[in-house]
């Protein structure tokens, strides 16, 4: 067994930090550190815990379990030092230099990222945000492995061992050009609207979503004709073909300024969904997280009353 008179604890400064970045070389920039110097304390740090803590992977170095499983307990170390050392709880989020990871689809980015940067540039600089594409099935896996700091999604039974807020209440709606035949529909059936080709937004290539479970219902399936990326790229390609793009309201509303697009409501109600943000209970008591959340929620308001 270690005891603190052997261990330096400067080591447990460079972990977190390591933790944050998942890359040996930002975290030595944000320590004013050379990497060298970074490298050397890890191969302390693997030497007192008896662990790799880190693998070398793609893009930076990924926490193995026992790193993440420490995470929680080493920001309440380094809580309760810098309480003895300076004597209060003081904490000037302005003085923050950190990366977040937030996987968040392009809808989410779409209408949180401008006000969320804004917010983000004027009360801690410092910060840097890496928005990362992401699906619901794979937020749980990365926020487990440590990939991602948050993430923004539609929760559910998946998500129990996960701290959640909800961040505004979403609706369906029906995206066509103003040439397609059903563009001035106002009762559109579930027969006719499966019948249509349809377009999905999908980073990853998926293309089952709760429509699907919709249609599912009354004994429907749709085609798929094509599958894209991004949400302002679909609104642009759908305008002159006969396909529909199902997909949030507020998202649509922005796009129809396009003027060669149309609303119309979906067949199965306004589909209504929570819009979440999801954290791991490790990042709990993580101050510089907390705020993050805050400010996500604040944002997520304002856009919700606005729009």
């Amino acid at each position: 067994m270690h005891t603190l008179r052997n261990i330096n604890l400067n080591l447990l400064v460079v972990f977190r930090e390591l933790l944050l970045e998942q890359n040996v070389t930002r975290a030595a920039e944000k320590l004013a550190m050379s990497q060298s110097a970074v490298s050397h304390a890890l191969a302390k740090l693997r030497d007192i815990l008896e662990d790799e803590l880190f693998v070398q992977g793609r893009r930076g170095i990924t926490p193995t379990t026992k790193a993440l499983e420490l995470q929680n307990n080493l920001e309440l170390a380094l809580h309760h030092a810098n309480q003895v050392f300076n004597g209060s709880d003081h904490w000037e989020v302005s003085s923050m230099n950190r990366t977040f990871r937030i996987a968040i689809a392009d809808y989410g980015t779409y209408l949180l990222a401008s006000p969320l940067l804004a917010r983000i540039r004027q009360e801690a600089p410092g910060v840097d945000v890496v928005f990362t594409p992401s699906e619901h099935h794979l937020i749980a896996a990365q926020l487990t492995n440590g990939s991602i700091h948050c993430g923004c999604c539609v929760v559910d039974s998946a998500y129990k061992d996960f701290r959640v807020t909800h961040l505004f209440q979403e609706r369906l709606i029906c995206l066509v050009g103003k040439k397609n035949k059903l563009s001035n529909e106002k009762n559109l059936s579930m027969k006719a609207y499966a019948a249509m080709p349809h377009m999905v937004v999908s980073p990853l290539s998926g293309t089952y979503s709760e429509v699907d479970t919709f249609l599912a219902k009354e004994g429907l399936i749709r085609r798929v004709a094509a599958v894209i990326p991004h949400y302002v790229v679909a609104a642009r390609a759908v305008v002159n073909t006969d396909m529909v793009l199902t997909l949030p309201y507020r998202l649509a509303a922005s796009l129809t300024e396009h003027s060669e697009l149309d609303l119309i409501e979906p067949p199965f109600g306004p589909g209504t969904f929570e819009y979440s943000l999801i954290w791991h209970p490790r990042s709990e008591y993580d101050k510089g997280h907390a705020w993050l959340r805050d400010i996500f929620a604040q944002v997520a308001n304002d856009v919700a009353r606005e729009t």
